[in-house]
């Protein structure tokens, strides 16, 4: 779901969606929930997520990222190059550079 925070966010959210992945998984069901506003995503769906990809993104959401102890500006470079991004997971979070080239 694209611009994830305009169905279940954290003022108001989704007791279905949030139904969907607190519980979907066991169902067979896997989400995937994209947002460039983090911040206003429902607090059960960030939990919910087993990995969390994050690409550049503008001040307005270092708040966000402090509160969830997750160091961006020590990682702001990184994430300023072309296409590069931070996975996290529950090992913790990788840089990762952009694929440059297709292999046949």
């Amino acid at each position: 779901i694209d611009e994830f925070h305009r169905y279940s966010d954290k003022k108001a959210p989704s007791e279905t969606i949030d139904l969907l992945f607190t519980e979907g998984l066991g169902l067979g069901i896997v989400g995937t929930a994209i947002s460039q506003r983090p911040a206003l995503v429902s607090h059960t769906i960030l939990a919910e997520c087993e990995i969390h990809f994050y690409f550049y993104f503008g001040n307005f959401e270092w708040d966000y990222f402090k509160r969830h102890k997750l160091d961006i500006e020590s990682n702001m470079a990184w994430l300023k190059r072309k296409y590069h991004f931070l996975y996290k997971n529950r090992d913790g979070v990788k840089k990762v550079r952009p694929i440059t080239r297709v292999i046949k």
